[in-house]
C-alpha cells in the first residue's frame, strides 16, 4: 500500500516564494548600497533584526561552486551594519565591447578554418553577435548591445576605480578603507597606485602599501573609500609589473608562509582543477597534498573549512592549532544549541 504524501500547509508554497523573493532583491539593494545598518534593512523589506541576521546567513551559502569560498558570496555583518562583495560569476555575465565582439566571430573563423571544432558556448555567442549585427542598423547595433550585454570602452566600474585609476595616472597617493578578505575588519591605510589589472572579470590594484611597508595587491571592490591626499609619489624602480598583470593575482609577500593540506579523495578532482600547479603529492587512495602560499591563518581557515573533514593541514603547526580552535568553537556551539 502506498503512503500518500500528507498535504502541505495552505499557503506555504507563497511564503517560500515570497522569501525567495525576498532574498533576490536583497542580494542587490545591499550591493548598490555597499555598507547599510541592519535596521534600515529591516525596514526596507519588512523584516525584524532577526530575520535579517537569518536572511544575511542563508545569502552566504549562495555561489558556484559550493566548495570554493571564494566562489559564495561574501556578505557579512559588522558593527551593526551589512557589507556584500559579489564575485564576477555572480554579479553579472562576462561582458564585451564592439571590438572584442567582432574580435570573437573573426577568432571562431580561424578555428574552423583549422579544421578543429569550437565549443557549443562558442558556437551560440558567435550566432548571437551575427544575428545582432547582420543589418547593420542603429537600432540593430543597440539590440546587439542588450543581447551580450557590450560595454563602452573603458567604462569604469565604480567610483573607487575611477580615483585609483586617476590617482595611478596622475602618480597622487591615496588614503583608502580596505576590507580584508575575512570580511572582518577594515582598516584604513596610504597606498600608491602602481598599475590595474583586471583578472576574470574583477579588478586588481598593485600598489606600495605604507601601513605594511611592502607592495601589496588590492581587490578594488573591497576598497570601501579612497581619498586623495595630494601627495606625489614615484613608483619603485624595483617594482615588477609582470609579476601582477601577467601572473596570478595572488603575489607572495615577505611575510607570508607556506601551507601544505592534504585533501581527500571525495574532493581530489575539484582540487586537481582548482590548484593542478601547487599538488605536491599524489597518494593512492586518491587524496592529494597542496602546497600553497598564505597570509594569515584567518586566511586559512576561510579557505579550508568549507572543505569540512575532506581537508587536514599538515603544516605550519600555527594553522594546524588556528583550525583546532576553531573546530572547538563549532562544537561547542552545537553542543549549548542541543542542551
Amino acid at each position: 500500500m502506498t503512503k500518500e504524501r500528507p498535504a502541505k500547509a495552505k499557503g506555504e508554497g507563497t511564503r517560500t516564494r515570497e522569501a525567495l523573493d525576498r532574498l533576490l532583491t536583497m542580494i542587490p539593494y545591499l550591493y548598490e548600497n555597499a555598507r547599510v545598518s541592519v535596521e534600515e534593512v529591516a525596514r526596507r523589506f519588512g523584516l525584524t533584526v532577526g530575520e535579517v541576521v537569518a536572511a544575511v546567513d542563508r545569502i552566504a551559502t549562495l555561489g558556484d561552486p559550493l566548495l570554493d569560498p571564494h566562489q559564495l558570496i561574501d556578505v557579512y555583518i559588522e558593527d551593526g551594519y551589512v557589507g556584500i562583495d559579489l564575485e564576477p560569476a555572480v554579479r553579472r555575465p562576462t561582458r564585451l565591447t564592439a571590438k572584442q565582439a567582432f574580435a570573437l566571430i573573426a577568432g571562431a573563423g580561424l578555428v574552423r578554418a583549422e579544421g578543429l571544432t569550437i565549443s557549443p558556448a562558442l558556437a551560440r555567442a558567435v550566432e548571437k553577435v551575427k544575428q545582432a549585427t547582420a543589418r547593420g542598423d542603429q537600432a540593430r547595433l543597440e539590440e546587439f548591445e542588450r543581447l551580450i550585454g557590450v560595454e563602452q570602452e573603458g567604462e569604469a566600474p565604480s567610483e573607487v576605480f575611477r580615483r585609483v585609476e586617476c590617482a595611478r595616472v596622475a602618480r597622487e597617493r591615496l588614503e583608502i578603507e580596505y576590507l580584508a578578505s575575512s570580511g572582518r575588519e577594515i582598516t584604513t591605510r596610504k597606498i600608491d597606485p602602481y598599475m590595474l589589472w583586471n583578472h576574470t572579470g574583477a579588478w586588481y590594484c598593485g600598489a606600495w602599501c605604507h601601513l605594511r611597508d611592502e607592495t601589496r595587491t588590492f581587490r578594488v571592490s573591497r576598497i570601501r573609500s579612497a581619498r586623495p591626499t595630494g601627495e606625489r609619489f614615484e613608483v619603485d624602480p624595483g617594482f615588477d609589473a609582470t609579476r601582477h598583470g601577467d601572473g596570478p593575482v595572488y603575489v607572495r609577500s615577505p611575510g607570508d608562509f607556506t601551507v601544505r593540506v592534504r585533501f581527500g579523495a571525495g574532493v581530489s578532482r575539484y582540487v586537481e582543477e582548482r590548484h593542478r600547479d601547487e599538488i605536491v603529492e599524489r597518494g593512492k587512495d586518491g587524496a592529494v597534498v597542496v602546497a600553497t602560499s598564505a597570509r594569515s591563518d584567518a586566511w586559512v581557515l576561510n579557505w579550508l573549512l568549507p572543505y569540512g573533514a575532506q581537508a587536514e593541514i599538515l603544516e605550519p603547526a600555527s594553522a594546524r592549532e588556528a583550525m583546532r580552535e576553531a573546530c572547538r568553537e563549532i562544537l561547542a556551539r552545537y553542543r549549548e544549541s542541543s542542551a
